[in-house]
């Protein structure tokens, strides 16, 4: 193999491993996301049962 061919695999392994790491981020980002206005709305329902039982 000579040595273009050698760097231009390199290139070619370091740009895929860049694009799965900002895919994985994104991925994490969106389920962080997620989670947060999933709690966000248990809190809120939280806050409402607890509304809900002071009034009775």
């Amino acid at each position: 193999m000579s040595k273009t061919e050698a760097d231009n695999l390199k290139t070619i392994a370091l740009k895929l491993s860049l694009g799965m790491g900002t895919y994985i981020v994104r991925l994490h980002y969106l389920q962080a996301r997620v989670f947060a206005s999933t709690v966000r709305e248990r809190k809120e329902r939280l806050g409402l049962r607890s509304v809900i039982h002071c009034q009775y």
